[in-house]
């Protein structure tokens, strides 16, 4: 009896098992030749053109500007450098003969005048002349410092030089005590007239008081801070005003 049996159809087992393998070797090798097509479609293009990497030739190089004019080994020839700067000087040229644009300044703003307190308005140099009762009031001022023993006494025109008073009325006292009485004696005084200061400043020290009565400032000084202050020196070329030597001041 024989290595392979038979069936009962009459084929042998043998026959049917490489039957089977080469069916299986030609299966194989079929799908491999579908997997190889299937590559190889998928390198070419949607319109059917072959790609670079199945034909083997790239894609021609983009030529740039600056080698216009360019030799073979890249290299610019003289008549191209010379033609090159013929046409920069030529724009150049072009640019300076148009005119430059005028600019147009903005106007100016309108000048405004300052608004008094009382809605009047306020011109921006101060008053030329000094009012009556500004000068009255100097001199009473002058007067009741008189009566305190005040020495040196000064009225100093002011007016048209600046716009916070009409009048300065400097005087000294002879000790910080003679300085504080001089400035109560010219309170009190005024006080009589219904005239009082704006504010008092230098009480303390009594050095420098200095009183504001609007259109007259008054400076009640001992005789060393007058002397370094000297504001007499800086009014030298100022009008003053007589001062009346008596126990009493002019009558309003």
């Amino acid at each position: 009896m024989s290595s392979s049996s038979k069936k009962p159809g009459g084929k042998s087992t043998g026959t049917a098992k490489s039957a089977r393998t080469s069916a299986k070797r030609d299966a194989v090798s079929k799908d491999a030749s579908k997997r190889t097509a299937t590559g190889r479609s998928r390198t070419t293009t949607a319109t059917g053109r072959p790609s670079a990497k199945t034909t083997g030739v790239g894609r021609p190089r983009i030529r740039a500007t600056h080698s216009e004019g360019a030799g073979p080994e890249g290299r610019v020839s003289d008549a191209e450098v010379a033609r090159r700067r013929a046409r920069a000087k030529a724009s150049v040229r072009s640019l300076g003969d148009r005119p430059a644009p005028k600019r147009q300044l903005p106007p100016p703003p309108p000048k405004r005048e300052s608004v008094g307190p009382r809605g009047g308005r306020k011109s921006g140099t101060p008053q030329a002349s000094p009012s009556t009762a500004a000068q009255e009031l100097a001199l009473a001022i002058a007067a009741a410092g008189l009566d305190k023993k005040a020495v040196g006494v000064e009225v100093i025109d002011v007016s048209g030089r600046v716009d916070y008073a009409d009048y300065l009325v400097i005087m000294t006292g002879t000790s910080d005590r003679h300085v504080h009485a001089i400035a109560m004696g010219i309170e009190e005084s005024l006080k009589k007239k219904r005239t009082v200061p704006l504010s008092v400043e230098g009480l303390g020290t009594a050095t420098w008081v200095l009183m504001d009565f609007s259109d007259v400032v008054v400076h009640v000084f001992q005789e060393d801070s007058r002397r370094v202050y000297d504001i007499e020196g800086l009014w030298m070329d100022a009008s003053r005003l007589s001062v009346p030597v008596g126990p009493s001041g002019p009558t309003s």
